[in-house]
């Protein structure tokens, strides 16, 4: 591998930097997938327990009561 300016993306995905560029690439799309889900799933989350009050304050935002 070429470690100077002429180096370029195609030798990142070389055979001999395969793995260790699929294993970033996996580990990048797992946390994607992960905070997708959570934040598409909190909300009915927090509504199927009763509301935000019952939820933690790092969680949620707190909302006025009404």
């Amino acid at each position: 591998m070429s470690t100077g300016p002429s180096a370029c993306w195609r030798e990142l995905f070389s055979r001999q930097f395969a793995a260790p560029a699929s294993i970033l690439a996996g580990g990048f799309a797992l946390y994607a997938v992960n905070l997708y889900l959570a934040a598409a799933l909190i909300p009915s989350i927090v509504a199927d327990i009763g509301g935000a009050r019952y939820c933690a304050w790092a969680a949620c935002r707190p909302r006025p009561a009404a």
